[in-house]
């Protein structure tokens, strides 16, 4: 029995087709009564850098409204022509969007806007094989799609920027943070002397991490790669520091990756100066 709706994909029109099944959505998980389905206009200047063919959409390729609220394929960086940078919806299956070899608006009813979804399988148009996985924009759309209806399947919990999923006391002198680690907020708490945390090499764009100084000891993040940390008054720190006397305990940053850069913002409960070198 087919669960789909009846509409894919049409020129313009909804119009009957084929029996699609659900287990033919590759990227989704779980069962397909609990997704949202959404039914659309895909631009005819929608396009799949991607593809073989750019004018073959893929299965489980990113949508956003362009200014027309017509569907065109996802763009993190604003650059590609006619892509948009708002992301809201997710091919469910695969598409021409020629007519009569010409490209056409298309009318389809196989949207998601919600959903358990694997990340290996959803479709950037800017990356010839599927999934976001390891990709420089991978943490940025994670977080736009978590302000959604959708859940990564590899990880339930992807917190909105300036939030955490827990807690994680380090008292050892150096720790060597991976992006496994994100959306953590570490602490010193417990810690006996300085404490020093090194970043990821990329500053990935919304890659993000928290910290606190719970212990009256030095707190200090480091860029391996250097050079890379914005912080106050300083646009190429290797090194963000509560360092200063008297200004240790309460001490709040986070550092959040833009692509190019570890941006610092200063989260603290008083005036805690964040030191840069």
């Amino acid at each position: 029995m087919s669960l789909s709706m009846p509409f894919n994909a049409q020129a313009n029109l909804p119009g009957s087709s084929a029996e699609k099944f659900p287990e033919e959505v590759t990227y989704l998980q779980g069962r397909v009564e609990k997704s949202q389905i959404y039914q659309g206009v895909i631009s005819s200047l929608c396009r799949d850098a991607g593809s073989s063919t750019v004018t073959n959409l893929r299965m489980g390729l990113l949508l956003g409204l362009n200014a027309s609220d017509e569907l065109v394929h996802y763009d993190p960086t604003g650059l590609v022509a006619n892509g948009t940078q708002d992301l809201s919806l997710i091919l469910a299956l695969d598409l021409s969007i020629l007519n009569n070899a010409t490209a056409a608006d298309k009318f389809t009813g196989e949207l998601y806007g919600g959903g358990i979804i694997d990340p290996n399988k959803i479709v950037l148009a800017s990356e010839s094989s599927p999934g976001i996985v390891g990709t420089a924009y991978e943490y940025h759309i994670r977080k736009l799609l978590s302000m959604g209806d959708f859940i990564m399947e590899d990880n339930l919990v992807e917190p909105p920027l300036f939030s955490y999923k827990k807690t994680v006391a380090k008292t050892v002198a150096s720790t060597t943070l991976t992006a496994a680690d994100r959306d953590v907020q570490f602490t010193n708490k417990g810690a006996v002397g300085n404490v020093a945390f090194s970043l990821p090499t990329s500053p990935k764009k919304d890659l993000a991490f928290y910290f606190y100084a719970e212990a009256d000891h030095h707190l200090t993040v480091t860029s391996v790669t250097g050079n890379d940390i914005v912080g106050f008054n300083d646009a190429e720190g290797t090194n963000a520091a509560f360092s200063t006397t008297g200004e240790l305990i309460g001490g709040g940053m986070a550092v959040i990756g833009d692509g190019d850069s570890w941006k610092v913002h200063n989260l603290s409960g008083g005036v805690n100066t964040i030191t840069m070198t």
